[in-house]
């Protein structure tokens, strides 16, 4: 990494921190939210770290939340949608891990 990427990578950090301090309020209410959902927040759980794959992702949801797969399907989206989950790749590869938006 150059300096200039140095550089900027610092200040987004700082731009995140800042962002996360100013809406502190509706970032724990969300999060409550999803701690209340089993499934969801199992997603996010299994999710984080590492990309993990999808078929992986959701027998291991499955077996600790006990959401069916199209529950678990759904969440999945609803997480993406929201930022909370980062999907990669297509078809048979697709890949999920955690975006750090939330403390998991």
């Amino acid at each position: 990494m150059s300096a200039e990427e140095s550089r900027i990578e610092q200040k987004l950090d700082l731009l995140i921190a800042l962002l996360r301090i100013a809406h502190r309020g509706p970032i724990e209410d969300a999060r409550e939210q999803l701690c209340a959902d089993k499934t969801s927040w199992a997603v996010l759980r299994e999710a984080r770290g590492d990309w993990v794959e999808a078929g992986n992702l959701k027998k291991k949801v499955s077996a600790v939340s006990g959401a069916s797969n199209p529950t678990i399907v759904r969440r999945i989206a609803e997480l993406v949608e929201i930022g909370a989950l980062e999907r990669a790749g297509a078809g048979g590869h697709v890949r999920y891990r955690t975006t750090a938006l939330f403390d998991v």
